[in-house]
């Protein structure tokens, strides 16, 4: 029965492309992790602003300074 050799050229260079293709995936997830984690950051922020107008219902005479806008008067 024929055996590959363990040890030689073709290992050495299927090494290396496995080396580079786990070093590219980790990269790619380290990437979509920042993403995703952005994303939710982004999205967290947007729905505070839904808290700060109805607040700002509530309570006009103050609702300009929690926007960061001057009020007037």
């Amino acid at each position: 029965m024929f055996q590959l050799p363990l040890r030689g050229p073709r290992s050495t260079i299927h090494g290396t492309l496995v080396g580079e293709r786990r070093l590219a995936l980790t990269t790619y997830s380290w990437l979509k992790l920042i993403h995703i984690l952005a994303a939710i950051i982004a999205v967290g922020t947007n729905i505070t602003y839904f808290v700060w107008l109805s607040r700002t219902k509530r309570e006009p005479a103050h609702g300009g300074r929690r926007l960061g806008r001057q009020c007037a008067g």
